[in-house]
């Protein structure tokens, strides 16, 4: 799912770069931008060297096999071609970035490691390996079935649905210490919805890492082609910068929800390119760290 986010992309992948992956301006957040009571909650972030990696690994995905992903999402989906050519691998943290975030630590041998990790619209397990050295036990959702069997080869329990009120365990849905929604919010039918069950299939003292591509665009992708979905988001999401977007989802959106957002911060949505003018396209990503909110 989280391959499939193609106009974007290719309008990202067809504009020259305005600055470098490394810019100061991908991952800065202006704090005087937010309610007084979220700024708080800001986090700058910094590139590093997981994204370095990714950004060099870009330029050796050939020729070849962009045109050939190019041709296929004629036929099908975005995301069943990227799967079936290996194009369109996406990076947004590292591991070392995630461990900061959600234990409060370093990643390293010594680190401990969180019981069970749910990861929502997991696309070509990419990002979901980042995650995994945190936790136990690793499930995955994914519709696309090329994208399954890929997960599957990898070794991860993958269910193929797009609702995780499936994932059912003695008659009550599975509960996880953290869940992952990296940038799968956008692009489903029911955000509303599904920000609801994911609240409740987390642990009381779980947390949920939210990815949205901001200013909010969302489109559901419908075979080749794309439609609105039924939900829609309140607020002011959907306009201005980076910054009123992101205030307006915490305070209109997750906290009438009964989340409680414990961290904000910046890192570009990065992904093998799916043009022909440049090897990695960019998007500006938010990153977002909930708890459900206590009951008073």
């Amino acid at each position: 799912m989280r391959a499939s986010r193609r106009q974007l992309l290719l309008e990202a992948s067809r504009a020259a770069p305005a600055c470098a992956w490394d810019c100061r301006c991908r991952y800065s957040l202006d704090v005087g931008r937010f309610v007084e009571r979220v700024r708080g909650r800001v986090r700058q972030s910094a590139p590093d060297d997981a994204a370095r990696v990714f950004v060099e690994r870009s330029r050796q995905v050939g020729f070849l096999r962009v045109c050939a992903a190019l041709a296929l999402r004629w036929v099908m989906s975005t995301t069943d071609a990227n799967a079936l050519c290996g194009t369109g691998e996406m990076h947004i943290f590292s591991t070392e970035q995630a461990a900061q975030w959600i234990l409060g630590q370093p990643s390293d041998t010594t680190c401990t490691r969180l019981s069970s990790l749910l990861d929502v619209g997991a696309g070509d397990g990419a990002i979901t390996a980042r995650l995994a050295p945190l936790f136990e036990s690793v499930t995955t959702t994914e519709v696309s079935e090329p994208m399954v069997a890929r997960l599957q080869s990898l070794g991860y329990e993958c269910v193929p649905t797009c609702d995780p009120r499936s994932l059912v365990k003695d008659g009550a849905l599975r509960r996880f210490s953290c869940i992952s929604l990296l940038n799968v919010l956008d692009r489903c039918d029911e955000p509303l919805t599904l920000l609801t069950t994911l609240r409740d299939m987390l642990n009381d003292d779980g947390c949920l890492i939210l990815a949205v591509v901001l200013p909010f665009k969302p489109g559901v992708e419908d075979g080749t082609g794309w439609r609105q979905p039924r939900q829609s988001l309140p607020g002011d999401v959907h306009d201005g910068t980076i910054e009123i977007a992101a205030n307006a989802l915490v305070v209109d959106v997750l906290e009438p929800m009964g989340y409680e957002v414990d961290v904000i911060t910046r890192l570009p949505y990065m992904s093998f390119s799916i043009s022909l003018a440049h090897d990695v396209a960019f998007l500006n990503n938010v990153i977002f760290i909930c708890r459900r909110a206590i009951q008073r």
